[in-house]
């Protein structure tokens, strides 16, 4: 049983009902673009999401549209444009999410073309391998590439490119709006944790990774900034990045020559990120998707090669920097892999809803024993507090709500870190969180007070 005295935030993934789902928690996801038939071109080629184990075994592969039907678009991106087919992950869990474009194969020069002609679209895959693509945007990303797209529940999404800087977009709809409209507006990878929105950029004084605005922004005149302890001088070339807790930043770097590719590791502290060291791949190979878990405080990185052939997917253990990347698969003729990420596995994390009112809680950091976890909640009006409990069992508040019992600690904050213990007496407690407004509106009718989904997890 869990001490009460224990207080743990999670990070979202899949709902309780993902024990059925086709694609297997703890696996890796890998966008594959090409058929093998067709050679790869700068006209729009046919994508798939290959599943591995990741030790390298061939899962499955899940063909995504290539035809129009209904309100739902075909999505294909480019077999040359080495920038395109980032793949995120939603904030909840629940979700992969990618950019591209809404035209079969073989529409050539698709980067070129305009986005009213050729809208681009916003693929929403679920765990259970349901596909959206019913979301475009007719008004950015004109004429050059769009790159990454990503979501916190899969009703809303970000998309990131070469011209427009950071755009948001409600799911089904056609217009974006640009929160950025200042530098920079060549952007590569987008991504939430923490509650933050951040980009990836290589241009224009920002060469790393960025907050933009405040919390998850869906207006325009946001500022992106430069992270203390970042610099503004041209040299790296990040892309895709990953966050292994609130102070371990990991960021994926293409150059291919003079061994300045790979990964990059950086820490926060004292007010600053500074650089600890490069895990290198080889003198000529750069990294572009990054993604990763961590266990006992220890992060396993994937990765994929800048080749534009024969390209890999590659496995790392951070044991520092002379850490020896795997390869776990090759991409085949005429094929080539872009922008992966590992479904979150053991330990079992859920989102049960629960909710009544407007308040949302989020959750970022990995679920193992010795790691960080930082809970969010978003549009309180009242007075929030975050409530920690164990064995979940909902009973009823309201009529249109449950809450978990047994309650062992309640915060009056509207965010929490928390470091787990390094400690095996915890392996199995499965707890819940619960955020809770006073007062707030929209909530329960009695008592006055908002609820949001709960959170679960089994630590391991």
């Amino acid at each position: 049983m869990l001490p009460r005295n224990l207080t743990i935030p999670l990070l979202l993934s899949t709902l309780a009902a993902a024990a059925a789902a086709q694609i297997v928690p703890g696996n890796l996801v890998v966008l594959r673009i090409g058929d093998g038939v067709n050679p790869l071109s700068n006209a729009a080629q046919a994508l798939f999401l290959d599943e591995y184990t990741t030790s390298g075994t061939f899962v499955q592969s899940i063909a995504l549209p290539t035809a129009a039907s209904g309100s739902h678009q075909p999505v294909t991106c480019s077999g040359t444009a080495t920038s395109e087919g980032n793949l995120q992950l939603a904030e909840n869990g629940q979700y992969l999410v990618l950019a591209g474009y809404s035209a079969a194969p073989g529409l050539p020069s698709i980067a070129s073309t305009t986005s009213t002609a050729t809208p681009r679209v916003i693929a929403r895959i679920g765990l259970d391998e349901v596909v959206d693509t019913s979301t475009t945007i007719t008004n950015a990303f004109s004429g050059n590439n769009i790159r990454s797209a990503t979501s916190t529940d899969g009703t809303q999404f970000w998309a990131a490119g070469a011209n427009s800087g950071v755009n948001h977009v409600l799911l089904g709809g056609s217009s974006a709006v640009a929160l950025n409209s200042t530098t920079p507006l060549n952007v590569r990878t987008v991504q939430i944790h923490g509650g933050q929105l951040y980009c990836s950029s290589s241009s224009s004084g920002f060469y790393y990774v960025h907050p933009v605005g405040t919390g998850i922004p869906t207006t325009s005149g946001q500022t992106v900034a430069v992270l203390p302890g970042f610099g503004t001088t041209s040299g790296p070339s990040s892309y895709d990045f990953f966050f292994a807790d609130a102070n371990t930043l990991y960021i994926a770097d293409d150059r291919s020559s003079g061994g300045l590719g790979g990964i990059y590791k950086y820490a926060f502290a004292a007010g600053s990120w500074s650089l600890q060291y490069q895990l290198s791949a080889g003198p000529t190979t750069g990294l572009r998707g990054l993604t990763g878990t961590v266990q006992g405080g220890t992060a396993t990185l994937f990765a994929t090669t800048t080749l534009l052939s024969t390209n890999h997917v590659l496995a790392v253990t951070d044991t520092g920097p002379t850490s020896t990347f795997t390869t776990l698969a090759t991409a085949a003729t005429n094929t080539v892999f872009r922008g992966l990420r590992l479904i979150p596995g053991s330990p079992y994390v859920r989102r049960i809803p629960h909710g009544c009112g407007p308040m949302a809680i989020s959750g970022t950091g990995d679920a193992s024993l010795g790691s960080t976890f930082t809970t969010t909640l978003a549009n309180a009006t009242g007075l929030p507090f975050l409530g920690f409990g164990f064995a979940l069992v909902p009973t009823p508040l309201c009529a249109s709500c449950t809450i978990g019992h047994e309650w062992a600690v309640a915060l009056f904050a509207a965010s929490n870190a928390f470091a787990v213990p390094n400690n095996p007496a915890y392996l199995g407690v499965t707890i819940g969180i619960q955020g809770a407004d006073l007062l707030g509106t929209g909530g329960c009718a009695a008592p006055p007070v908002a609820l949001t989904d709960t959170l679960s997890i089994t630590l391991n």
